[in-house]
């Protein structure tokens, strides 16, 4: 599986990322100035090491899009939000569970991209990689 961008709703930004909060959450800086704390919807990284190293290797001090998920959209003032997070075609969200750097979040169930999201997950545990490895 190889997941590239997947846009949600017109509700876009981007921003530079200037700081991984943990595995499941991000400090972007907005191209209008605003200043975002993002949490990633679906993914449970907050105790995974793997997460936050891959999210600190693919998106710490790049350019990333950010969608918001209609079921949960941004705050008004934009200043702590949850939604999904794309850098180079790549749809970050669902690569952290894919490889297995992070568990499925159940609360975001009504989300767009849900499914997709289990499925990634259902995709590593299967697979046994990052935290379904036994010797993880």
């Amino acid at each position: 599986m190889y997941f590239t961008a997947l846009f949600v709703s017109l509700s876009l930004i981007s921003g530079r990322v200037s700081r991984i909060i943990d595995g499941d959450a991000v400090k972007i800086e907005a191209e209008s100035g605003d200043v975002l704390y993002l949490r990633l919807i679906g993914v449970d990284g907050r105790d995974s090491g793997a997460a936050y190293e891959y999210l600190v290797n693919e998106v710490l001090g790049k350019t990333v899009a950010v969608a918001f998920d209609a079921g949960y959209p941004a705050d008004e003032d934009l200043k702590q939000s949850c939604g999904y997070v794309y850098s180079n075609k790549i749809f970050i969200n669902a690569r952290l569970l894919q490889k297995g750097y992070a568990k499925l979040d159940d609360s975001y169930n009504r989300a767009a991209y849900f499914k997709l999201l289990a499925e990634c997950a259902g995709f590593a545990q299967k697979r046994r990689l990052g935290i379904y490895d036994d010797f993880y």
